[in-house]
Parts: C-alpha cells; sequence; structure tokens
C-alpha cells in the first residue's frame, strides 16, 4: 500500500475548488449572454412583427426641431447669402442683419428657411474674410472686384450673376 500524503490531497482539493470556481464564473457570463441574446431575439421579432415600422422612422426632410431641411434643388445657403447681399447693396439697402437675409431668402427660394439658417454660416463667412461685418449686419467684402469675382479668385468659383436675376 502506498502512503497518503496528506499535502497531495489538500492541494488537489485546492485545484478542483479553483476549477469550480472558473467554471462558475464562465457560467454566470454565458447566462448573462444567453439573457441579452434573448432580448436582441425579442427586438428582432417586434421589428419583423411591425410592417408599419417604416411609418414611424422620420422622413428625410424632418428635424428633430420640427423645421425642415433646405430643399433640394436651390442654391447653397452661402450663395444665397451673398445674392441677397448683392442685391441689397445694388439698392444702395446697406448691410443686412441675419433676420433680414432670411427674410428675402424665404421670399426668393426657400419659404420655410428657419431664423437660424443664415447668422451661422454669415458667421463662418465673415471669418473666412468672405463677408464684412458692421455690428450685426454683413455686407460683401469692400475689395471685391467688378463681376461679382474677389481679386485672385478661380475660374471655378461660381459666379453669382444668375443668382442675381
Amino acid at each position: 500500500m502506498v502512503p497518503v500524503d496528506e499535502t497531495q490531497i489538500r492541494e488537489r482539493r485546492e485545484a478542483v475548488v479553483d476549477l469550480i470556481a472558473r467554471h462558475e464564473l464562465a457560467l454566470s457570463y454565458l447566462k448573462q449572454e444567453l439573457n441579452e441574446l434573448d432580448v436582441a431575439v425579442r427586438v428582432c421579432e417586434r421589428f419583423h412583427d411591425r410592417p408599419d415600422f417604416a411609418d414611424l422612422l422620420p422622413l428625410a426632410t424632418d428635424t428633430t426641431d420640427g423645421e425642415q431641411r433646405k430643399p433640394t434643388g436651390i442654391p447653397t445657403m452661402a450663395d444665397m447669402i451673398l445674392a441677397v447681399l448683392q442685391n441689397a447693396e445694388a439698392a444702395n439697402e446697406g448691410p443686412l442683419e441675419p433676420k433680414d437675409i432670411v427674410a428675402r431668402i424665404r421670399q426668393r427660394w426657400w419659404p420655410d428657411a428657419p431664423n437660424s439658417s443664415v447668422g451661422p454660416t454669415a458667421w463662418r463667412m465673415w471669418k473666412d474674410k468672405r463677408l464684412d461685418k458692421t455690428g450685426a449686419a454683413y455686407s460683401t467684402p469692400k475689395d471685391e472686384a467688378p463681376g461679382g469675382a474677389s481679386p485672385g479668385a478661380s475660374a471655378e468659383e461660381r459666379p453669382f450673376g444668375e443668382l442675381l436675376e
């Protein structure tokens, strides 16, 4: 008979306890994943069983605040701002504030243009030295060359003449 070594038995016992703990941890992770998969299946079934779900999605023209996006087929906001300011200057109406610019954009291109649509774009244009600013009013730069192009403007820049008509 082989003598029993109590130390070997204790070591084996600790190894079995560690193995059980690792398996219990793995089992708890697997149970958690199983619950998450059950939720995923219920979500998929809910969307699959709702043919009217597409009707609940917002339209591409909707925004979170209820304002409409810029319609297709009209000039960019920057182009509209420049055209409005050029028309105002041609009529000797001087610099315009964003509220006046948006009012003219509404008259000509975009009847539902939100009040907030002009200010940020005009400010960026001013920062890029594409507009002049006096107080809250904007105007085209004074160093603008005849014909609507800035000195050194590339031939690729879009002329604004057709927007002024």
